[in-house]
């Protein structure tokens, strides 16, 4: 398991620097209890359901092609509701050269 501190120090360095490219405008963090990407996908879903940005973006995800299949057709299917509601949907480019879950998301 991860360390918390490594996740929370995480946490607090992408949120710091993105809200920073846009002073004034609302930040909205969604963190789940752990770096599980069952933990993950919750904390995705808790922001599209809340539909309160127009821009979402995963700072912290694991490689896509290392995803099973049911969790990247999980992904897909509310990256296409977060974009039937009108949201802008982004994903980390990847610690690991590749990108994460879910950059191909058919939206």
């Amino acid at each position: 398991m991860e360390p918390v501190f490594e996740r929370v120090t995480e946490t607090v360095l992408d949120t710091q620097w993105s809200s920073s490219l846009a002073p004034g405008a609302d930040a909205y963090v969604y963190e789940g209890p752990d770096a599980r990407n069952t933990a993950l996908l919750f904390a995705w879903n808790e922001a599209i359901g809340d539909n309160k940005v127009d821009v979402l973006s995963t700072s912290f995800a694991h490689r896509e092609d290392a995803e099973a299949k049911t969790l990247r057709h999980q992904y897909d299917e509310s990256a296409l509701m977060g974009a039937a509601i009108g949201m802008t949907l982004l994903s980390a480019s990847g610690d690991s050269a590749g990108a994460d879950t879910r950059a191909a998301a058919p939206t």
